[in-house]
């Protein structure tokens, strides 16, 4: 019973992805350090997202490893960069970075970087909107992106309201 609510609890997460909320924590551009984290990766269509994390994490768990901090997605592209069907993103959990993996589960490093980092609350619904928002930001700030972008998923639709939903977006910059 604890796996099936687990897996409704992602489910749940990733169904509801994508509000500007009163209270935002302003757009930062923060030296961010390096840390481990393994991962599967996955391509296509966002609207798979909620079925790639449960499978994320039954072979996460499956292999007894513990995460080290909140679920991240990685996303290497985006709709406004390719085609639906090319998208190229990844889902994973911080880890020891002594770990040993098995396939399908990989490991990378996240490298020191610069980021543009914003902590969303609200409901994952309007998550496009934000990413305009951070695109006009680094525009204006004679910034440029480096891919991939990162999200951490801070709490649960399970334990708070939508609008109280926290997601750290982080954007990898360089000045122009």
């Amino acid at each position: 019973m604890k796996k099936i609510t687990f897996f409704v609890f992602l489910s749940l997460m990733v169904l509801a992805t994508f509000s500007f909320a009163s209270g935002e924590i302003p757009i930062q551009v923060k030296e961010k350090p390096t840390f481990s984290y393994a991962y599967m990766s996955f391509s296509g269509s966002f609207k798979t997202m909620s079925q790639n994390i449960m499978a994320f994490m039954g072979e996460f768990f499956k292999q007894g490893l513990q995460p080290a901090g909140a679920l991240i997605s990685v996303y290497h592209n985006s709709p406004e960069m390719v085609e639906e069907s090319e998208l190229k993103w990844d889902i994973g959990f911080p880890v020891s970075a002594d770990i040993q993996v098995k396939s399908p589960l990989q490991m990378a490093t996240y490298e020191k970087k610069t980021v543009l980092e914003f902590t969303h609350q609200g409901s994952y619904d309007l998550l496009p909107t934000v990413y305009k928002k951070l695109a006009a930001y680094i525009q204006a700030n004679q910034y440029e992106m480096v891919l991939p972008t990162y999200e951490f998923y801070l709490n649960s639709p399970l334990q708070v309201k939508p609008e109280e939903l926290l997601t750290r977006i982080e954007i990898p910059v360089k000045r122009k």
